[in-house]
């Protein structure tokens, strides 16, 4: 397992992590980050491996479900049977970015317990967002795909306690 976070800035942190549950690299940041605001935080947009969240959401866009970001990454190097969502450009994002088709979400197993990675934060409710700018930006598009994130994050805590 390798971090590959902000390479080249004064936040780069590259190396080596102990944990090592999954053979890849973290890359990014998707979209940027910065400790003193939240300019660069998104709602990501995803597209999730069928089956994860039609039980809960049958009308989900599995294609356009959104999840905060603010400084995650993307996982290079995944098998593609570890992948559960990719990163995929919004209607809005006008540049293209290296993040986009890559996996945001990986689960695997190791020994007999399992693990799970994700660059998004599903557990963050717009409800739960500061009143910047940037994030009242990002609140429509949290609260119109909370169905289907509620159901993608159930449906991995599941996977962890199976």
């Amino acid at each position: 397992a390798y971090c590959d976070f902000e390479r080249g800035t004064a936040l780069e942190v590259c190396g080596p992590r102990e944990l090592a549950v999954f053979s890849g690299r973290a890359m990014g940041s998707a979209f940027g980050y910065s400790y003193e605001t939240t300019e660069f935080s998104r709602a990501a947009r995803i597209s999730v491996v069928p089956g994860l969240v039609e039980a809960a959401d049958p009308q989900a866009d599995k294609a356009g479900l959104r999840a905060y970001m603010n400084g995650g990454c993307w996982f290079e190097g995944a098998h593609e049977e570890e992948v559960l969502a990719r990163y995929e450009p919004a209607a809005e994002e006008e540049e293209p970015r290296p993040c986009y088709g890559k996996p945001a979400i990986v689960a695997g197993t190791l020994g007999t317990g399992r693990w799970v990675l994700s660059g998004p934060h599903l557990e963050t409710e717009p409800e739960h967002l500061s009143t910047s700018m940037w994030h009242t930006r990002l609140a429509p598009d949290l609260a119109a795909t909370r169905t289907a994130r509620q159901a993608l994050l159930s449906n991995l805590l599941s996977f962890l306690l199976r």
